[in-house]
């Protein structure tokens, strides 16, 4: 943003125009004493007007970076936001310990599996790679094979944010069967609500926003109150939901469940700023559960340790397809049937022509939100303006998504 600065050629000949006819030195050519003056003072001229220029600038907040860009945070209360680490939540049902057959009891002697806070959980071997520690102590009871954990990046930031099925590994050995790696964990979608310090660009445009937002009793203040909930990844505004004066805001969360405790908390930020006459309630969108079970057929044969390989691929891709759809977004059950096509070029087809899963079912809510009623899915599943499709957990068991091969 150059607001005074002059080029050096333009001061140069300036100085040289006021010396020639201001004084009675005439001499101003190549190698004059003169023309050495007016070249330095052209050269030191330049630059303190490139520094003058440099500092208005970062007077104002369209040039203004790093720490003065702080400051003038500070003035309207919106300081810059830390850095934050990934995690995730029991309720989020996103990571769990799970053994591939049998319970927990059947890899620990009959014996429940006692799990420590701080436990570390990885993406590669030997504790190397992303890191993740579990949160609270955990008890995997002996009659369960699968038990969903909280945990927390070891490392704050961006770095730490990973996609599905990247947690496979864990330094825990403390139960009967530890010399077969028969405990498993996996992450059943990405985790990626952790975040690094905020950019200057994106500051930027919160400080451009703190005056209207401040003001309070608008769209941008609702939203922008409802964003800075950590764990919310975006909000989509439906008005008049219940009405006039009503107003929904669907929270989609950094995972893909929207938990009550998420969905408090952004209500408790709205609340600070919506008006008077106003009713805006913040939730999860309506959560639409998909269990399935197909079989793959292969157009060679593989051992059964590359067939288990294969399975988890498939799954881990199908579950991965699913949770990452929008709210909103329709439920394509060819997209559903190329994403097992294409984990793997052994496979030959899931399914027949006509029918690519065995069973595909449907879990809604019932309207008084107490139960979900399970449906057969024939077709592809067109989601209503806050409907969310997931992979169901909590009505479609252990094992919500199944594949076998023939």
């Amino acid at each position: 943003m150059a607001l005074f600065s002059v080029s050096e050629n333009n001061l140069f000949g300036d100085i040289l125009y006021d010396v020639v006819t201001s004084t009675n030195l005439r001499n101003v050519s190549v190698g004059s004493k003169t023309r050495a003056i007016a070249q330095a003072l052209a050269s030191k001229l330049g630059k303190a007007y490139k520094t003058f220029d440099a500092n208005i600038a970062l007077a104002f907040l369209d040039g203004a970076q790093g720490q003065y860009l702080d400051f003038m945070g500070e003035v309207l209360n919106t300081p810059r936001l830390g850095s934050s680490a990934a995690s995730v939540g029991v309720g989020d049902q996103l990571v769990r310990f799970y053994v591939d057959t049998g319970t927990f009891g059947g890899i620990n002697s009959g014996n429940a599996i006692s799990l420590d806070a701080g436990t570390i959980i990885s993406t590669a071997t030997g504790g190397a790679g992303i890191q993740y520690r579990l949160t609270y102590p955990t008890i995997l009871p002996s009659d369960q094979s699968q038990v969903y954990v909280s945990v927390t990046a070891v490392s704050p930031g961006g770095d730490s944010n990973i996609g599905t099925s990247q947690l496979q590994y864990c330094n825990f050995n403390n139960y009967s069967d530890s010399a077969n790696s028969s405990l498993k964990v996996i992450n059943d979608g990405n985790i990626q609500n952790g975040s690094n310090i905020e950019l200057d660009t994106n500051y930027r445009y919160r400080i451009s926003q703190a005056v209207i937002s401040s003001e309070t009793s608008n769209a941008i203040a609702v939203r922008l109150a409802a964003l800075n909930v950590p764990g919310v990844a975006d909000i989509v505004v439906v008005p008049y939901f219940r009405g006039i004066g009503t107003c929904d805001l669907l929270i989609k969360a950094t995972v893909p469940t929207v938990s009550d405790s998420l969905a408090a908390a952004v209500n408790d930020a709205i609340a600070n700023v919506q008006g008077c006459g106003n009713i805006i309630r913040a939730r999860g969108p309506n959560e639409v559960g998909i269990s399935l079970t197909g079989t793959l057929a292969l157009k060679n044969v593989i051992s059964n340790d590359n067939q288990t390989s294969l399975i988890q691929s498939v799954t881990s891709n199908v579950i991965s397809y699913i949770n990452n759809l929008d709210i909103g977004d329709t439920l394509v059950i060819e997209q559903l049937e190329n994403q097992v096509l294409n984990t793997s070029s052994l496979i030959k087809r899931v399914g027949t022509t006509s029918k690519p899963f065995d069973y595909l079912y449907l879990y809604k809510w019932t309207r008084l939100q107490d139960n979900k009623i399970r449906s057969s899915l024939f077709d592809d599943y067109t989601a209503n303006a806050d409907d969310r499709v997931i992979v169901e957990n909590q009505y479609a068991g252990d094992t919500p998504i199944q594949f076998f091969i023939s």
